[in-house]
């Protein structure tokens, strides 16, 4: 039975794979196993892999050393530090009943735990505790973190190529053009000394890489993926829209005829039909969807909200200031300074007086999606249509019959009338 030692980082990422930590954390265990370092066996296959309580299901070897301790495979578990083992209450108390049943010691930088030894069960206890509660108020920080900077309108996450100091997004997007393929952008982008953000990492170029920034800058020269299934860009208004009366298909889009300059939507079924059983007409132009679609679309365009601009932005500030207020509360009472009561009231406090700024927010997003630009690109007008409707059904003569809407004009006007309200303070 050889002694074992759990090692483990909760993040990893292609520009900080964590090879310091690893090598720092595999020399101090094996200092502690003292004369066992040598035969000391490293689990490290959770590298990367968050402690959280909910998220230990994904630790399979944490699950696996317990599965280990409890059938007399080890003599001795090792970590560099308690919270490697101790960083939820439930899990922690699982692993350390195991060791207590098999007779295993449990060694950190903290001390040494032994089995059936009360004070060191408490002390294990205690810092699991003190670890889950760490863990849990710097997921709040991060959760408010992102709402602040989501308000604010700032990216949230990794920033895209071109956002940084020395990255070119146009030039890429130009080696693209010249080229003419996403490959041939790899080569021309080599060939002009472009280097991409993680060069010195040991990362090229890379055709996916390519087609992101293209998407994001110049999304009119992308390529349309003609497999089945691939997630593309709308080539027409209706795309993925149209359902066919006769058999509930979605209709896909032809080529633009000569005569009307617009495409035209057919049934799939009966394009490939070899008996001639489908019903005509199964295709049509969108020269006739489109008056029908913008006098439906206009049902939505009649509301009039109202709001004051620096009210908006002022509750913008104070929503921000009131997630801001609600941490500190959590860490006064996490440090001792409050009791439970009083954090229940401040905190009780705090969403009352937020719920009301949210509902100010929320008039100025609900009057953005009002309107449609038609004149607007094809893949534009298309994501705006398909946040208003889930499909438009066509009747057997293959004009529109209905909409289906994700949320009805009645809906909205009711809601319009709510808003405007509290916006004008009625």
């Amino acid at each position: 039975m050889p002694p074992v030692a759990y090692i483990r980082r909760s993040a990893r990422s292609r520009s900080d794979p964590g090879d310091v930590s690893r090598e720092f954390q595999t020399e101090k265990v094996r200092e502690l196993a003292g004369a066992d370092g040598d035969r000391l066996r490293i689990i490290d296959q959770d590298w990367g892999r968050s402690a959280a309580t909910d998220k230990t299901d994904k630790r399979l070897a944490f699950l696996g050393l317990i599965d280990d301790v409890e059938a007399g495979r080890v003599n001795a578990l090792y970590a560099y530090s308690t919270d490697r083992l101790a960083r939820s209450v439930e899990w922690a108390a699982r692993l350390l009943n195991a060791c207590r049943r098999a007779r295993v010691p449990i060694v950190t930088s903290e001390g040494r735990f032994e089995p059936d030894n009360a004070m060191t069960d408490q002390l294990f206890y205690f810092q699991a505790m003190q670890n889950e509660g760490y863990s849990r108020q710097a997921s709040d920080k991060r959760r408010a973190t992102v709402a602040i900077q989501k308000a604010r309108g700032q990216v949230i996450g990794r920033k895209p190529y071109g956002a940084m100091p020395g990255e070119d997004a146009a030039a890429v997007v130009q080696a693209f053009k010249d080229a003419g393929s996403y490959i041939g952008a790899v080569r021309l982008l080599n060939e002009r000394g472009i280097s991409p953000r993680m060069a010195d990492h040991g990362f090229g170029w890379a055709p996916p890489t390519i087609r992101r920034v293209v998407l994001r800058e110049a999304p009119d020269l992308v390529p349309v993926r003609p497999q089945r299934g691939a997630r593309t860009l709308a080539t027409s208004r209706f795309s993925r829209l149209l359902v066919c009366a006769h058999d509930g298909s979605i209709l896909t889009t032809q080529p633009r005829t000569k005569e009307s300059g617009a495409p035209s939507y057919i049934c799939r079924v009966a394009r490939f039909e070899r008996n001639g059983k489908h019903p005509r007409p199964y295709i049509v132009s969108e020269s006739f969807i489109l008056p029908w679609a913008q006098r439906e679309a206009a049902r939505i365009q009649r509301l009039d909200v109202t709001w004051d601009e620096a009210s908006r932005q002022a509750s913008e500030e104070r929503v921000a200031n009131l997630n801001a207020k609600r941490m500190r509360w959590l860490e006064m009472y996490a440090e001792g300074d409050i009791d439970k009561e009083t954090r229940d009231r401040k905190l009780g406090e705090v969403e009352a007086e937020r719920e009301g700024l949210e509902t100010i927010r929320r008039v100025r997003t609900f009057t953005l999606r009002q309107g449609i630009d038609w004149a607007a690109p094809a893949a534009t007008v298309n994501a705006r249509l398909r946040e208003l409707w889930k499909a438009v059904i066509l009747g057997p003569d293959m004009r529109p019959v209905r909409a289906e809407w994700v949320v009805t004009p009645e809906e909205l006007e009711a809601e319009d009338i709510a808003l405007n309200a509290i916006a004008t303070g009625a």
